[in-house]
C-alpha cells in the first residue's frame, strides 16, 4: 500500500500482531495448525523471514516489495549499544 508510511509499518499498533520462532524441525507443524485454525496465509497470518547468524541481515519490505529496512545484525546491535552515546557527544 504506497499510502502507509514506514514508520506505521514497523512500529504501528493498529490491530493485534504477535511474532511467533519456531524451529525449523516445527515449521511445517506449525504452518499446518495455522491453515487448520485461521486459513491459507494472507490476511490472518504471515511466515516472514528465518533466523539467523549475525552476518545475516535483517530485510523489512512493504506490500509492494519496497525495501524499508535492511541492515546486518552488526549494525543493529551497534546502534542499539551505542545510539545514546553517539547521540549525547555532539552536544
Amino acid at each position: 500500500d504506497g499510502d502507509i508510511r514506514w514508520d506505521e509499518i514497523l512500529f504501528g499498533e493498529s490491530a493485534s500482531r504477535i511474532v511467533v520462532s519456531v524451529s525449523a524441525a516445527q515449521q511445517a507443524n506449525w504452518e499446518s495448525y495455522l491453515k487448520k485454525s485461521l486459513g491459507e496465509s494472507g490476511d490472518t497470518w504471515q511466515f516472514l523471514g528465518m533466523v539467523g547468524a549475525e552476518n545475516l541481515n535483517l530485510r523489512v519490505l512493504a506490500n509492494n516489495d519496497r525495501k524499508i529496512l535492511d541492515l546486518t545484525m552488526a549494525e543493529i546491535c551497534d546502534r542499539y549499544r551505542n545510539s545514546l552515546e553517539a547521540r549525547l557527544s555532539h552536544l
